[in-house]
């Protein structure tokens, strides 16, 4: 996802067995801190259940998280462009 400044990239990963999801800012190169976001579902049991679509939209203010196999769960959530943070979420 560009970054609001429209040079830098926010690249996006949720942790397994938590509800971490951890933004990586890409500048020249990776900034190994990254913003974590404790918010939505915690994806564990079946290895495959972690399998899924983290996509941004394309106004660049939600995130949504697709889950397969056992979970078959859309979550919906709130993120800030600027800080890198996620919240709100909505679970269908």
């Amino acid at each position: 996802m560009r970054h609001c400044n429209k040079k830098d990239v926010w690249s996006l990963v949720h942790s397994e067995n938590t509800d971490e999801y951890h933004l990586y800012l890409l500048t020249a190169g990776l900034n190994t801190t990254s913003v974590v976001s404790r918010t939505g579902q915690i994806i564990s049991g079946y290895e495959n259940n972690g399998i899924g679509v983290l996509k941004f939209s394309e106004q660049r203010s939600k995130v949504d998280a697709v889950n397969a196999f056992d979970v078959k769960e859309v979550t919906l959530m709130n993120f800030d462009n600027t800080g890198g943070a996620i919240n709100n979420p909505i679970v269908f």
